[in-house]
């Protein structure tokens, strides 16, 4: 594959949208923008919802003032992984105590089977008493 044919084209077709984007008004920007944060609201986890929030408005910022791309990129970019790094605490934290949770279930799920089969061959030995009783008292 020509390599410098392919990025031509990919360059042409970024000086289109670009071009396109830069004649969008900011009310027209941020309307299309918007969709994004709802959707992500949809989830309702709050690192999903933050992270989009912080994308959205990185790209929001870019395009109405390209000239700051390279700090408004840095700084979204570090915001993001602030708010992911935050989310694999809470979700390392949340998968600890579904483990625990489970650990005691499992333990009460054995206590009630080891109970249970106790209370089997309880009945089974009164009625294997009973039995004897009962065929005692007919060979007599």
């Amino acid at each position: 594959m020509d390599w410098v044919a392919t990025i031509s084209l990919l360059q042409g077709w970024l000086d289109q949208w670009a071009s396109i984007v830069a004649k969008l008004s900011n009310e027209l920007l941020i309307a299309l923008m918007v969709p994004a944060i709802v959707l992500s609201m949809v989830s309702r986890q709050w690192d999903i919802i933050a992270g989009c929030i912080v994308l959205t408005l990185s790209a929001f910022l870019v395009v109405i003032s390209p000239s700051n791309a390279a700090s408004i990129l840095g700084t979204g970019l570090y915001i993001g992984s602030l708010v992911l790094a935050l989310s694999a605490i809470f979700a390392r934290r949340k998968a600890k105590n579904l483990e625990a949770e489970l650990a005691n279930l499992w333990a009460h799920v054995n206590a009630l089977s080891t109970s249970e089969q106790r209370r089997i061959l309880r009945d089974i030995r009164s009625s294997s008493k009973e039995a004897g009783i009962v065929s005692q008292a007919s060979k007599k």
